[in-house]
């Protein structure tokens, strides 16, 4: 009969919480001496795949300029503005500060976009046009921005980056 008495007592001690533990195992007695700092008790199954650099590339093409993007996210919300950065050049469409009065920005895809070129500003439309030709390819200079947050990352690129300072986002020079 005292030994059905025991096992009661030992089931009880099996089960006390060792959340506070002190090192100090119940069962044997001995000192645990390892010093684990891992909190973390689940396995790590997931596979970090390295992220994929964002990319634009420009082709100037007889009748139209086309901005293919490389590892666009799906979700973002991009514009894309053109502006020529040289005295006296055309900068109506930099999504930027515009120029008299015209503040053309064109929406793209995660893909990019095809604009055709027009010779009056007044046949500029968002998205579909613009006004600078393949004549001005090495004097212009781009910019992406995604802009569906404000931390949303946005990219320039070509004749001259430093004309994006003032942007209300600190933009990634490629």
């Amino acid at each position: 009969m005292k030994k059905l008495l025991l096992l009661p007592v030992l089931a009880m001690m099996a089960c006390v919480d060792t959340k506070g533990d002190t090192g100090i195992s119940l069962d044997t007695g001995t000192t645990d001496t390892d010093t684990d700092t891992d909190t973390d008790t689940d396995t790590d199954t997931d596979t970090d795949i390295p992220e994929t650099p964002f990319s634009a590339e420009l082709t100037w093409g007889a009748e139209s300029v086309t901005l293919t993007i490389t590892n666009g996210q799906t979700d973002a919300d991009y514009f894309w503005g053109i502006a020529e950065t040289t005295p006296d050049g055309w900068t109506g469409e930099d999504c930027f500060e515009g120029m008299a009065g015209n503040e053309f920005c064109h929406p793209v895809s995660a893909t990019g976009l095809e604009l055709r070129y027009v010779t009056e500003i007044v046949n500029v439309v968002n998205g579909e046009s613009t006004l600078i030709g393949a004549t001005r390819e090495t004097t212009t200079t781009h910019i992406v921005d995604d802009r569906s947050s404000a931390d949303g990352p946005c990219f320039t690129w070509g004749h001259d980056t430093e004309y994006y300072d003032g942007y209300a986002k600190a933009c990634t020079a490629m």
